[in-house]
């Protein structure tokens, strides 16, 4: 299979590469022992190996006039800057090129504002990079909604990450049928037992809910790539104090609690997203840990129900 796959993304082009690696992945939440790991490493390997070997010359932005300008932001850190530049080369390699990519980093953390020749590199061909307060991960969207107009569409994106070439292109033709909803190319369905949240691992990734129609059970995966129409979160998205005290290290719950409390639905690009090819370099520091294995995410939601209760409602009814 793994020859299948090589065989046929030559014979297309590098272009088609990794649409084609994309094809042959398992969807997330599916285990197949042992081949299924076997499978990921190949493809994930290759698809690194296709964005790290992109030249600079081949990437760009969109030239042409839009009725809604796509604008792409994510942050990132120090342990991640030099392989961050892979991450936006797969941004500017999308089908459906975006208006602007914002890269956010925290003031304190590159006091001298130093970054690696990739993204210097990337500069030229319109990345911006801009530096603010240091909000962790959710440096990605805090700064760009609030900088959104009513014809802007902002989609968050994670720092360690090859994104698939079509990513912006699913994302951006779900919008055109739910125009009020924040679409996501992965997301968790929640459940509730007791009128309690059962513990986060638990909840499914791979899931028909919130694909055919709208549904407020979903969680999107900021990271994964979530579209945000204008006026989709409420204005206490941006209220940092509440922010640090309830889910400081967890901003996918912060969102869907801030976009519940408007009432805004979710809708996925499809049932099971293709498991992501991570940056290996990327992992020395992770949310992952703090968040699932010890239990952070869990104790984040039980500080998120007591303080936004209306969200809860609006979520489960």
């Amino acid at each position: 299979m793994f020859k299948v796959a090589e065989a046929y993304g030559k014979i297309r082009g590098t272009k088609m590469r990794i649409k084609i690696y994309d094809a042959f992945k398992v969807p997330e939440g599916i285990r197949i022992p042992y081949i299924g790991g076997k499978i990921y490493y190949y493809l994930s390997k290759k698809e690194c190996e296709y964005i790290r070997k992109l030249t600079i010359s081949e990437l760009g932005l969109n030239k042409e006039k839009r009725k809604e300008k796509i604008i792409v932001s994510l942050t990132s850190f120090p342990s991640r800057i030099e392989v961050v530049g892979y991450v936006l080369k797969s941004l500017f390699n999308q089908t459906m090129k975006p208006d602007r990519i914002i890269l956010w980093l925290a003031d304190d953390q590159f006091p001298d504002r130093q970054i690696p020749k990739l993204l210097n590199d990337l500069c030229e061909k319109g990345l911006e990079i801009k530096y603010c307060k240091d909000l962790k991960s959710h440096k990605k969207y805090f700064y760009a909604l609030q900088e959104q107009k009513e014809n802007e569409l902002v989609i968050t994106y994670d720092d360690d990450i090859i994104y698939p070439e079509n990513s912006i292109e699913r994302l951006y033709e779900k919008h055109l049928k739910f125009p009020k909803c924040i679409v996501c190319n992965r997301a968790m369905e929640a459940f509730m037992e007791n009128k309690k949240f059962i513990p986060y691992t638990n909840w499914k990734v791979y899931s028909g809910e919130g694909v055919g129609q709208p549904s407020m059970r979903l969680f999107p995966s900021t990271g994964g790539g979530t579209l945000y129409p204008y006026g989709s979160v409420s204005k206490e998205a941006f209220n940092i104090e509440h922010m640090k005290q309830c889910a400081f290290s967890a901003d996918d719950l912060w969102m869907r609690f801030m976009s519940a409390l408007n009432g805004t639905a979710i809708i996925k690009t499809r049932k099971g997203h293709k498991t992501f090819s991570v940056l290996e370099e990327s992992q020395r520091e992770s949310l992952q840990v703090e968040n699932c294995l010890n239990h952070g995410n869990d104790l984040a939601l039980e500080r998120l129900c007591e303080k936004y209760p209306e969200a809860v409602k609006n979520m489960f009814g």
